[in-house]
């Protein structure tokens, strides 16, 4: 059991950086947007590469934040079926669950791997970045969905944790407090 929750802090490290990693590519992809739309005003000035650069960026941000996503259940999910069910049925229902999500992982990880070779050769067009660095980025995510896929897995068997982020049903319970009080006051 202590080794799974020392393999869990790892990989919440792990997350952090990927997180950070996204946060510093929506920077890039929001100051490049807004640099392209200030340029249309300018006659005879445009910065070329910038849709380059944006495209880039949104395709890492996208990788990155998945495969930390994942870590933390932060994926979308209907909960009404999953509440619904006993306890052991949660638990299968879960396992399932992780397993088509490392599925999907594992499909990231081959399909951009093929990808990245069949553009082998090949450069962007402004920037002169060779493709298969862009290509990787589906591999990286696939890798990092993959590993925290299994590292839930791990959370759920050995310790019972199920990751669920707890916020969705706070502010349930907010709500329905709420809803409580103003149903006191009207009456």
């Amino acid at each position: 059991m202590q080794w799974a929750k020392r393999l869990d802090r790892g990989v919440q490290k792990i997350n952090a950086v990927l997180m950070v990693l996204a946060c510093v590519f929506l920077g890039i992809l929001v100051v490049t947007c807004i640099m392209m739309v200030l340029t249309r005003f300018i006659p005879n000035f445009t910065l070329t590469g910038l849709e380059e650069i944006a495209r880039y960026s949104f395709i890492f941000l996208t990788f990155f934040a998945a495969g930390a996503g994942t870590g933390s259940n932060a994926h979308p999910g209907l909960t009404l079926l999953r509440d619904a069910l006993p306890k052991k049925g949660r638990f299968v229902l879960d396992l399932i669950v992780y397993a088509l999500i490392g599925l999907f992982g594992v499909i990231f990880i081959v399909c951009g791997y093929q990808a990245a070779m069949g553009v082998s050769k090949l450069i962007s067009t402004s920037w002169r970045i060779p493709m298969p660095i862009i290509y990787s980025s589906a591999v990286l995510g696939g890798i990092f969905i993959t590993g925290n896929t299994i590292n839930n897995v791990i959370q759920l068997i050995v310790c019972g944790d199920d990751k669920r982020s707890t916020e969705i049903e706070e502010v349930q319970i907010v709500a329905a407090q709420q809803a409580e009080a103003e149903g006191g006051k009207n009456q």
